[in-house]
């Protein structure tokens, strides 16, 4: 056999494999929903990454209406993506709850298996992949939280946090994908947007240089200890912090705002992994996600449904009112790329200012 007819042989068998390969995989949206469930109960099993609201509450659900055992472990931005990477069935994830611009690669790199749920009508155009490789289960916005103890005069704007005088707290902008929508908002505030982000970069850089900007990690421990003036997260971060120190009867207070002049809304999808050891159980957890209960969940927890659902008054007076998301933008050209232009004018910009002083 000559060297190119070896090649030709090994290309095509190599191609035979791959259909082969995907030929194999379930076709989730060809089950009634009676049999997907059947399927479920039968793995079992699923195990899952990402904030889901309350997870006891989610796994005793999703045991309960469906047999199925949950195993979870809340995970992020490139940690939580890597694990779709992972092309051995016995050691991938089933579920990932990701941030859009990274379910969209994991489309993109042929790494998701598509599934369009009982509620695919009730679901807003904007939260879902039209093939159903990804659909969004909950969504945020970009908040201040500001100790109302030692900043009299909470932000209320990108604008008002320019002309303060406290520490502003945003974290880790290099992997946090939170702190790079706060970055993105501020852009948008300050007429660079999408997508030039320079402006943002000189504007973080001058609060760096004037000694009030923060760059430890936005948490419970270090808004509960006093020491955040204002910090900037996500809404649902934001309110759990706020009423988690009335509920613990902490003498501090805490007023949450939305910058009325910068913010996008933060979409978070549901991805069902190509490899996945449990792929039934992961359809019947979206399910889960997606059903009343599964949304109430995540309200319980602050986080905002995709579905129009009833919320009992007690899950719905926590929430931000609506009118606090009047000037919030939908952003649809947002990617992994452009969280990576972030990180490094990020790097080049301020992180510059810390290692100069």
């Amino acid at each position: 056999m000559t060297k190119k007819a070896f090649l030709s042989a090994l290309i095509s068998l190599l191609l035979l494999a791959a259909c082969a390969n995907e030929s194999s995989l379930p076709n989730l949206n060809s089950l009634s929903y009676d049999a997907l469930l059947a399927a479920a109960q039968e793995e079992g099993f699923v195990n899952a990454t990402g904030f889901m609201g309350n997870h006891d509450d989610a796994a005793d659900a999703l045991y309960e209406n469906y047999s199925v055992i949950l195993s979870h472990h809340d995970m992020v931005g490139k940690e939580a993506y890597s694990l779709f990477s992972v092309s051995n069935r016995a050691a991938a994830y089933d579920l990932g709850i990701l941030e859009m611009e990274y379910a969209a690669n994991a489309k993109s790199s042929a790494l998701t298996l598509a599934y369009k749920t009982s509620y695919w009508y009730d679901i807003p155009t904007w939260a879902k992949d039209s093939r159903g490789d990804y659909t969004a289960v909950f969504s945020a916005v970009s908040a201040f939280i500001t100790n109302t103890s030692t900043v009299k005069n909470p932000p209320r704007s990108w604008s008002d946090i320019a002309k303060g005088d406290y520490t502003v707290t945003i974290g880790d902008v290099l992997s946090s994908p939170e702190a790079q929508y706060a970055y993105l908002d501020s852009a948008i505030a300050l007429g660079g947007g999408y997508p030039d982000y320079g402006l943002a970069g000189d504007f973080w850089a001058a609060l760096a240089e004037s000694g009030r900007l923060s760059i430890r990690p936005v948490s419970a421990s270090a808004v509960f200890d006093g020491s955040v003036d204002v910090a900037v997260t996500a809404d649902f971060n934001a309110l759990t912090y706020k009423y988690g120190a009335k509920d613990l009867n902490f003498k501090l207070d805490f007023d949450v705002a939305i910058p009325s002049d910068g913010a996008v809304r933060h979409t978070y999808c549901a991805v069902i992994n190509k490899f996945a050891p449990h792929p039934h159980a992961a359809a019947a957890l979206l399910e889960y996600l997606l059903s009343d209960e599964g949304q109430t969940n995540f309200a319980k927890n602050y986080a905002r449904p995709v579905r129009d659902v009833t919320l009992p008054p007690e899950i719905e007076e926590r929430l931000l009112p609506e009118d606090a998301y009047t000037n919030v933008m939908q952003l649809d050209n947002y990617s992994m790329r452009d969280a990576q232009h972030i990180a490094s004018l990020w790097r080049e910009k301020v992180l510059k200012v810390f290692s100069e002083n």
